[in-house]
């Protein structure tokens, strides 16, 4: 998060982050330590917890989410990481090969630890600031349930839903491209 705080310390106007599944935590983080830089978050089939919540609290109501059930955790606990049987049936159901195998390359096991920390922020200084979502209806890593619970407990508003799975910058670049660019205006 270290690193969207110095980009956006070096931003020459207000940004417009965008946060998919757990980046949906870091831009609200890096959204409440620097609320002037921000012109829009965008969160992307993300996480998007409210104060005083656990990523792992919100993974664990998601009822459509395949991720539980096909995650492994190292034997100390410390990470976890998706079954390699089940990465394109969670994360890329919608992908063709090519996009598959590329994605592939930079998927690693994930810590464990931020998704059982509650996350602390100024809920109050989050509230006043533009929040939208890119719902994607097929997605089976972030419920669709969840992404709509996520989002209007923390108040609704501008919203685009598309028909894809978890990863459309893979599945449908030219309709996500065109979703940011309307939630952005």
């Amino acid at each position: 998060m270290d690193s969207i705080v110095s980009a956006l310390d070096q931003a020459p106007a207000p940004a417009v982050l965008i946060g998919h599944d757990v980046g949906g935590l870091l831009i609200t983080l890096a959204a409440d330590r620097r609320p002037a830089k921000i012109a829009c978050l965008i969160y992307l089939a993300a996480f998007m917890p409210r104060s005083g919540e656990s990523l792992m609290a919100l993974a664990l109501r998601d009822t459509q989410s395949l991720v539980r059930h096909r995650t492994v955790v190292s034997r100390d606990r410390s990470s976890i990481d998706l079954r390699q049987d089940s990465v394109r049936e969670v994360l890329y159901a919608d992908c063709g090969d090519e996009d598959v195998a590329l994605a592939g390359l930079s998927l690693v096991p994930e810590a464990t630890q931020p998704f059982g920390a509650p996350v602390s922020y100024s809920q109050d200084r989050l509230d006043g600031m533009a929040r939208r979502y890119v719902f994607c209806e097929q997605d089976r890593a972030v419920g669709i349930g969840l992404q709509h619970a996520m989002f209007d407990a923390q108040g609704g508003g501008s919203s685009v839903t598309l028909d894809c799975g978890h990863s459309p910058f893979f599945s449908t670049p030219d309709r996500l491209a065109t979703a940011i660019m309307k939630l952005a205006a």
